[in-house]
C-alpha cells in the first residue's frame, strides 16, 4: 500500500492505516490492527507533514481511533490544531 506500483500511486502510511482500519472487520485480525496502529502512532509522533492549505506542521499527538486526524502544531505560528475537529484541513503529505 505504501510502495509505488506501476498501476497505482503509493499511499502515505497514515492513509494505508486508515484503509486497513476501515477494512479490519472480517478481513484482518483485530489485535494485529490495533498493534499496527500503536506502532505507526509512536513512529509518526513528532513527524512533519504538509496540510491541505500548504502549511507545514508537526504531529503533537496521534489519535489512535482517528489515525488520519492527529493533533498538529503549525511551525510558523505555533498554533495547535485538532484535525479531528477541523474537517476542512487534511494531511496532504508526510515530509
Amino acid at each position: 500500500m505504501v510502495s509505488y506500483r506501476p498501476y497505482r500511486q503509493r499511499q502515505s502510511p497514515i492513509k494505508a492505516l486508515e484503509q486497513i482500519r476501515k477494512d479490519e472487520f472480517g478481513k484482518y485480525d483485530l489485535a494485529v490492527v490495533e498493534t499496527l496502529t500503536k506502532l505507526i502512532g509512536s513512529l509518526m509522533s513528532k513527524s512533519q507533514l504538509m496540510l491541505s492549505d500548504g502549511r507545514v506542521a508537526d504531529i503533537v499527538y496521534f489519535v489512535e481511533n482517528e489515525p488520519g486526524r492527529p493533533i498538529v502544531k503549525i511551525n510558523d505560528t505555533e498554533e495547535v490544531i485538532n484535525l479531528n475537529e477541523n474537517h476542512q484541513l487534511y494531511i496532504k503529505e508526510l515530509m
